[in-house]
């Protein structure tokens, strides 16, 4: 009650849960107060932990990119059902939450662009849609261009952020990396 930022780190839904038993204790009495919570990674959270990160207003920051380089290894250790939902935007936004997207540099190279098109695309490494109910749409790129104005890239030239998150071919961005 500081009120200073707390930004946690619980990636598996058992991590998230023995987060949210923590806050519980820590926040008993008023358990909806704003105090700023971003809970970083978040990547297997349960719908109804999304439900008390709503009640309790802890932001999620997910880590879509995890949809493609990881989809592979998520489905085959942790199986179908909790790597289809991993990092579900779709589901915490139109929860009322305002969720971020990141990426951990060592893990996965620091390309923005290819992290939004990841969110918008959820699409393996073998071209699987991984949780196509997850996937971030339009309101990405008009958020893009409501919250920092137009797009511009090399060379002066304009362009719409969705349709630039679209034309992402992931495989040449890796390449170039």
């Amino acid at each position: 009650d500081m009120g200073v930022p707390l930004n946690l780190h619980a990636n598996g839904d058992g991590a998230i849960d023995a987060f949210l038993r923590a806050h519980e204790k820590a926040a008993a009495g008023d358990l909806g107060k704003d105090r700023n919570v971003t809970m970083i990674h978040s990547q297997f959270v349960r719908k109804d932990q999304l439900d008390k990160y709503v009640q309790y207003k802890i932001r999620p920051s997910f880590y879509t990119l995890h949809t493609y380089y990881f989809a592979e290894a998520h489905i085959a250790n942790r199986g179908p059902a909790q790597a289809m939902y991993i990092s579900p935007m779709r589901d915490a936004i139109d929860k009322g939450l305002v969720p971020t997207n990141h990426t951990d540099f060592v893990v996965a190279p620091l390309d923005q662009m290819f992290m939004m098109w990841s969110a918008v695309n959820r699409l393996s490494r073998g071209g699987e849609v991984i949780g196509a109910e997850c996937k971030r749409g339009q309101e990405l790129g008009d958020e893009a261009g409501h919250r920092h104005g137009d797009v511009t890239l090399p060379g002066g030239r304009e362009h719409d952020p969705e349709v630039l998150v679209v034309e992402i071919d992931p495989k040449a961005r890796i390449e170039a990396a």
